[in-house]
């Protein structure tokens, strides 16, 4: 598999698709469909690239929802990571 840092923020505000708000309707139904064909490929046995292929479509349109919001990809898993380490910090007090 090849390694390469790959910045999907920057990828995407290069293509006109993704720039264009009219298509945030798109984006959603994009999602919903990669949902349930990683779910396909889960429940067929696929093997491990197909279904990292179908997450990473997911990815893709979870992004271009991102982008019409104003967020990046980037800062919403930082968010998103900081949310996971306080709630360990204060599953670990409870103990």
């Amino acid at each position: 598999m090849r390694k390469s840092k790959i910045s999907l923020d920057h990828t995407l505000k290069d293509i006109d698709y993704f720039k264009d708000s009219a298509n945030y309707p798109d984006f959603i139904l994009g999602l919903q469909e990669e949902f349930g064909e990683v779910a396909r490929a889960i429940r067929k046995g696929k093997n491990k690239f197909e279904i990292m292929e179908e997450v990473g479509d997911m990815i893709v349109f979870a992004t271009a929802i991102l982008h019409a919001h104003g967020y990046t990809l980037e800062d919403t898993l930082e968010y998103a990571a900081g949310k996971v380490v306080n709630k360990e910090n204060e599953l670990q007090k409870r103990k």
